[in-house]
């Protein structure tokens, strides 16, 4: 039995009198009032009873987000959100939870303050009472994205692989008729935990040009399978440790819906084993063109100038050609295709080469509710430029398969959980790269 609380509320704020009335309300009517009045446009008279409610109850979940939003209606953005953090806090329902967070996201973006609302809205997904209303925050999440000069991309991932070390399949190695045998030349198993982030800043923007700069941040760690010590008692972790740092610049000019040009530029450094490896600059252009509803060709050309820092005889300049094409599918999934051409020029013999390779995607049907599959398949060829242990140049056949699995029915805070399945074969006239790798990589990614 909910205990009735006594309102003095003005005649004004509730129906035309000439003198203030008093009335009494439950709980339940008081709080269903507090939120009437406050989506009618009377936030002062919502924030009245509300205010009468943390009288009785301080831990008044309900009463805390009609404080918020009133207050936000009010203009008084920081009091608003402290109201809704503390309904989080004090809400026993999934329910209260998922408005309360809304209620903060909303204080925070009136606030402009976006990219903490949009933390506040993943939570409000996470606790979103159905379908249809964790959609609405799909899009206000989008609304705000699309309205925020700044944005963050991080990135995390687990990938158990049964060759981290990029080992051959075999550790015999012939050279001028001789077979030489390296016995720590021998694939080895471990995992692979890789962090990440690309901090984004739309420069400028119209309904027809886009200009944003990018600043980006890759981590990839090792961690050694057991049979290493035996393989290789010289191999460590953290000299198989890969960093990468990039600042790009991008710009796009779409000038009719259906087709759009995009320019970039940027400088990369690789690290491997704390030790700088290379600095990259490059250059690229691609155009887009939709010729119906849901279909892309996108041509791309890159160069890029790769300046070695362990030997200029190393420093390579790469030229890459590619067209891509992609669909959807009647039933949601995506058809995707599309081909390359890579050309490397370069004064070390392990390096100038010219490649051409195929890939297709395709989206499967779902075997279970939730869960999308995507097979990707990839194949191509390499020829490099001259010979090294060998009297002819060395040749390459490489492949990919693999098998990606969503699963939207894991989604937490926004993120949804992929495992990617793959194996990739690389068959070389020199046995010192013919390689065999197959793998699993667990990561997450936004939902919206």
């Amino acid at each position: 039995m909910f205990r009735a609380v006594r309102l003095a509320v003005a005649a004004t704020a509730l129906w035309a009198s000439s003198a203030a009335a008093q009335t009494v309300f439950d709980i339940p009517q008081a709080r269903a009032l507090a939120f009437q009045l406050e989506t009618a446009g009377q936030p002062s008279a919502a924030l009245a009873i509300a205010l009468k409610l943390l009288e009785r109850d301080p831990r008044d979940a309900a009463a805390l987000i009609a404080v918020s939003r009133s207050e936000r209606d009010l203009g008084h953005y920081d009091r608003a959100f402290d109201a809704a953090q503390a309904a989080y806090a004090f809400a026993e329902t999934d329910a209260l939870r998922h408005y309360a967070a809304l209620a903060a996201a909303q204080a925070l973006a009136s606030d402009e303050k976006r990219l903490l609302a949009q933390i506040w809205l993943r939570r409000a997904a996470e606790y979103a009472p159905d379908a249809v209303t964790a959609a609405r925050v799909a899009r206000d999440y989008a609304y705000l994205r699309d309205r925020m000069r700044w944005s963050v991309d991080p990135r995390f991932a687990l990938a158990p692989s049964d060759n981290v070390n990029n080992g051959p399949t075999s550790p015999d190695i012939q050279i001028g008729g001789l077979i030489f045998t390296d016995p720590s030349a021998q694939p080895i198993s471990g995992l692979e935990i890789s962090a990440g982030a690309t901090l984004s800043y739309r420069l400028a923007e119209t309904t027809t040009r886009r200009a944003s700069l990018r600043l980006g941040y890759d981590d990839t760690q090792i961690v050694l399978g057991p049979e290493a010590a035996s393989i290789d008692p010289t191999l460590r972790a953290a000299a198989m440790r890969q960093q990468s740092a990039d600042l790009g610049l991008s710009y796009d000019f779409a000038p009719q819906p259906d087709r759009m040009l995009s320019l970039s530029a940027h400088r990369t450094g690789f690290w491997s084993g704390g030790i700088k490896l290379v600095d990259i600059n490059g250059l690229g252009i691609a155009g887009t063109f939709a010729p119906h509803q849901g279909q892309s060709l996108v041509a791309r050309a890159n160069i890029d100038w790769h300046d070695r820092a362990d030997s200029a005889l190393r420093d390579a300049t790469v030229r890459v050609f590619s067209l891509d094409y992609s669909r959807r599918l009647s039933a949601g999934q995506r058809l995707a295709y599309g081909i390359s051409y890579k050309d490397t020029d370069s004064a070390s013999a392990s390096i100038a080469a010219r490649e051409v390779s195929a890939h297709l995607e395709i989206g499967l049907p779902p075997l279970i509710d939730g869960l999308s599959l995507e097979l990707g398949l990839e194949a191509g060829a390499r020829l490099f430029d001259q010979p090294l242990f060998t009297p002819e140049p060395r040749q390459d056949q490489f492949a990919h398969i693999g098998l990606t699995a969503v699963w939207s029915g894991g989604t937490h805070f926004g993120l949804v959980p992929v495992i990617e399945l793959g194996f990739d074969r690389n068959r070389s006239s020199v046995g010192a790269y013919d390689t065999a790798r197959s793998g699993i990589t667990l990561s997450l990614r936004s939902a919206f």
